[in-house]
């Protein structure tokens, strides 16, 4: 488990509008086994 967080903290090393987002949240749902994953900061609305 811990490495996959670490694979989820690289991945969105570039931020939640960087390239890697989609892929730390496919990632987060895989490990919580979660049909949804929604990534979102407090700077503005989730972006889809």
């Amino acid at each position: 488990m811990l490495t996959a967080a670490a694979e989820v903290d690289e991945a969105l090393g570039d931020g939640l509008r960087g390239r890697g987002a989609g892929l730390a949240a496919r990632r987060l749902r895989r490990l919580l086994d979660a049909e949804a994953v929604l990534l979102a900061d407090l700077d503005g609305p989730p972006t889809l």
